[in-house]
């Protein structure tokens, strides 16, 4: 029997594209001569890849509320909650008897990159005073986050700042998934990582008959 496709829907979700653009960028901002880097590509290639990390929570949430086929009104009162909240809902309606521990290290370090893309994504303008560091140097420090020690300027974000940040968001993801045993990880594998923007199938005339 011939599959009708006509029938049904492509759901576009980007926590592939998110996941593979983070690692990748990573990987060219390390490749990246300093001593011939004369236009700064590094610490481009670094924020880009933070902040791609730092998009895939919201992404990983919405595809799993996506999964859970709720009506359309419901749906948009899901979509108002903050993500953890939303991985919450989630775990309920598969695992009810499991809560995400929101006192956790993991879920703690999460909350913590969270405010990193507020702050990137909604900025406002901060100022400190200069502070003289050599005899015709001055500095303003605006400090770092307290558990990752991510500098609250970009600018000053190097390598190893991406990799605590993607190291990170895998320890949240590995919580996740242990929480909600074997069916998170087969819906959240379905849902984020497996899309099809084009079907085929076969012809008739292609069709092997006995």
């Amino acid at each position: 029997m011939t599959r009708d496709f006509s029938k049904e829907y492509c759901h576009l979700r980007n926590f592939e594209d998110l996941a593979y653009d983070a690692v990748h960028l990573l990987y060219l901002a390390h490749d990246v001569n300093s001593e011939e880097d004369q236009y700064g590509y590094e610490y481009i290639y670094v924020r880009s890849s933070i902040l791609n990390t730092l998009l895939l929570f919201e992404c990983g949430a919405n595809c799993c509320i996506d999964s859970l086929n709720l009506s359309g009104s419901y749906v948009n009162d899901i979509d108002k909650l903050p993500f953890l909240s939303k991985y919450e809902f989630f775990l309920s309606n598969i695992k009810p008897h499991i809560k995400l521990d929101r006192g956790c290290k993991e879920t703690q370090t999460v909350a913590e990159l969270k405010s990193i893309r507020d702050s990137y994504g909604h900025p406002k303008v901060k100022k400190q005073k200069y502070v003289q560091i050599e005899q015709f140097a001055w500095e303003a420090d605006f400090g770092e986050t307290n558990i990752l020690e991510i500098p609250r300027s970009p600018k000053e974000w190097g390598c190893s700042h991406a990799v605590s940040v993607l190291k990170a968001t895998n320890d949240f993801f590995n919580i996740f998934f242990y929480l909600g045993a074997n069916s998170t990880l087969i819906r959240f594998v379905r849902f984020c990582w497996v899309r099809r923007r084009r079907l085929y199938q076969p012809s008739p005339a292609s069709t092997l008959t006995t």
